[in-house]
């Protein structure tokens, strides 16, 4: 299972995983940001490589205070995900 956040509508990464890897690899992106003009909608765009999460990860602070963001366990227990290895974690944040 892979966490990919911070995507920025481009699906580079999760594409070559699915062609390294195999389409039996579970991908999962992040980011609080959902459209731009350059690339769109993006879980159109990351749709054939990894199911999008239109929401960021965060401090438990940041995820009390702005709902655009929730913590790694909010979001492991939200998809089911407690117990389980998240083999790849990329992170991709731009001014940060």
């Amino acid at each position: 299972m892979i966490y990919s956040v911070g995507s920025n509508g481009k699906a580079e990464f999760e594409k070559a995983v699915k062609e390294e890897i195999g389409n039996h690899c579970e991908v999962h992106t992040f980011d609080p940001v959902n459209y731009n003009k350059r690339n769109g909608d993006f879980a159109t765009a990351l749709k054939p490589y990894a199911e999008f999460h239109h929401w960021g990860l965060g401090t438990a602070e940041l995820a009390s205070t702005n709902p655009r963001f929730k913590t790694l366990q909010q979001t492991m227990e939200q998809l089911n995900h407690t117990g389980r290895t998240i083999d790849v974690f990329k992170i991709d944040c731009e001014w940060w």
